[in-house]
């Protein structure tokens, strides 16, 4: 990977990078990173001290995504305190973003300490493993880093932050999206050879039990230039990330079955925004759930935005992403 600003950076088709593509080079380098399998940046020394979150990170803007009124941060976490699911839809890799993410999840774990989980997209279903161990004390958290084969690119420090508070808390950490290799899979060979994989390798990935198309389907068109790269390649992709949405929404399920309260999903944003497909498949898998949805945005607004009415129930409004 030649680009140094890419360096670090592992994203999913919901990131910033594949949502701000819009020039020659920014889709090729974006379509290059999910063609390779997002290749591993270079590891560094790490994972250092614990995270410390930024000063900044309960007093950033946020608006009801609906009515536009102000909402403050205690207002957040009992809203989030409220519900079953609480999906967060980041900016990966935002610095205040991410402390936004950390400390609502550290105010939900000091407000009922036995009740928040959280899942994260960066994590793979087959680390989860390696999770449990490190949080049994069986490795540390540098063999567990070493043998996950994580990076600061897909083990942020706002990811570790809320990784080592759940830890502290006893609460399990859910590695929540599927294996790269498997999405791979189905995206080139379809469905159906996923369906070939057996136990127990097959829990790994859940398929689409129905598609989704609508306004998110268009929408994620647009994100990947379908007028240039044409509506066939554009619906292999769209493949892999229903693999990712089914997966992650199979996740939040499982998670509630054992008692979270709530699960926290971190994902990106794409995923959950203006009804995106995680979130139409956790309503779908069960209709009564209470779910509270969060999003990130990377600039500034003393008010709503008119195209972020509907983006999600809060909408935080966390500054560029050198504002950190």
């Amino acid at each position: 990977m030649a680009d140094p600003a890419l360096a670090a950076y592992c994203p999913s088709p919901g990131s910033s990078l594949l949502r701000k593509a819009s020039g020659p080079w920014s889709l090729a380098a974006a379509l290059a990173l999910l063609l390779s399998g997002c290749a591993s940046p270079e590891i560094v020394r790490f994972p250092g001290p614990t995270p410390v979150l930024p000063e900044r990170s309960r007093a950033l803007p946020m608006f009801d995504g609906s009515t536009g009124d102000p909402v403050t941060w205690e207002e957040l976490v009992q809203k989030a305190l409220a519900v079953d699911v609480v999906l967060i839809g980041e900016l990966h890799h935002h610095e205040l973003g991410m402390g936004a993410s950390a400390a609502l999840f550290e105010d939900l774990l000091a407000a009922r300490p036995d009740g928040p989980e959280v899942a994260l997209e960066f994590l793979e279903r087959d680390k989860q493993p390696l999770i449990e161990d490190f949080a049994d004390e069986i490795i540390s958290e540098r063999e567990f880093i070493s043998l996950a084969r994580l990076s600061p690119g897909n083990y942020p420090w706002g990811h570790r932050a809320m990784v080592l508070a759940a830890i502290a808390a006893g609460q399990p950490v859910w590695a929540a999206n599927a294996p790269r290799r498997y999405v791979t899979l189905g995206r080139k060979k379809g469905y159906e050879r996923l369906a070939e994989i057996s136990a127990p390798r097959s829990a790994l990935v859940t398929t689409p039990g129905f598609e989704i198309g609508g306004e998110y389907r268009r929408r994620f068109g647009v994100t990947m230039n379908a007028d240039r790269l044409g509506d066939e390649i554009v619906d292999k992709f769209f493949r892999s990330q229903s693999l990712w949405d089914a997966t992650m929404a199979d996740t939040v399920l499982t998670a509630l079955k054992g008692g979270a309260s709530p699960i926290v999903l971190v994902i990106g944003r794409f995923h959950i925004a203006h009804d995106g497909g995680t979130l139409q498949r956790v309503r779908a898998a069960n209709p009564s759930l209470n779910i509270l949805t969060v999003a990130i945005e990377d600039s500034h607004a003393e008010r709503l935005a008119a195209d972020d009415v509907g983006l999600a129930n809060v909408v935080i409004y966390a500054g560029g992403f050198s504002d950190g």
